[in-house]
């Protein structure tokens, strides 16, 4: 699972935030975090960010072919 966390919130929630990601993903395996500088609406700002970190989790976790 690859989660995208965006850093920019101006209300202090981020954190809040972060914390129920991170515990949702306790249990997971092959769990990836990215975190942004940017705002709510990531694939706005950081569209090729965003392609290149799934690129390389799917590369990364990819499951062989019987």
């Amino acid at each position: 699972m690859l989660l995208f966390l965006s850093e920019k919130k101006l209300d202090g929630s981020n954190e809040l935030w972060k914390q129920i990601a991170f515990g949702y993903a306790e249990g997971l395996s092959s769990v990836s975090f990215v975190e942004l500088d940017c705002g709510h609406y990531i694939f706005h700002f950081e569209p090729e960010r965003i392609a290149e970190e799934i690129d390389s989790f799917l590369l990364d976790n990819s499951v062989p072919n019987p």
